[in-house]
């Protein structure tokens, strides 16, 4: 688990590295936002089901991310981004600097028109899937570019 000061807010959070990671080469990114309370147990529950075996079959970085104290992320816990994006930038080599966004229930992010989220020229395009299951989101992820 890690965990960041961001906007006033301690994040914590989980990243999955492919497996034969190569910090020189660059890789199809993925954030996850837990469904339910979007606590580290959620986080915990996304990773073991499904997550890890998919970023290791498809070759992604996953980011899951646990509320923080500010709210869930679309109460409050947005106040993270665009920080958190450029905090994953300056960590790992992002293909095409951007990023997939996936998550189950109400573990989506604000609505991707919120200026917090486009502010960023690396954020120039938000793309949402509401997922409602985690085959759902095994789905997504095998459809996604690599």
């Amino acid at each position: 688990m890690k965990n960041e000061q961001i906007a006033g807010t301690t994040l914590y959070y989980k990243v999955i590295l492919p497996k034969d990671y190569d910090a020189a080469k660059e890789y199809p990114a993925v954030i996850a936002f837990p469904g339910g309370a979007q606590t580290m147990p959620m986080v915990d529950g996304m990773i073991a089901r499904n997550l890890k075996l998919q970023a290791d079959k498809h070759g992604y970085i996953v980011a899951v991310l646990s509320a923080p104290a500010a709210g869930r992320f679309y109460e409050g816990g947005a106040v993270v981004f665009p920080a958190f994006l450029d905090k994953l930038l300056a960590d790992y080599k992002v293909r095409g600097r951007k990023f997939h966004i996936a998550g189950i229930s109400n573990g989506k992010p604000p609505d991707c028109s919120t200026p917090r989220l486009t502010s960023s020229a690396r954020w120039r395009k938000c793309e949402w899937h509401a997922l409602m299951s985690l085959h759902v989101l095994m789905i997504a992820m095998i459809g996604l570019p690599r």
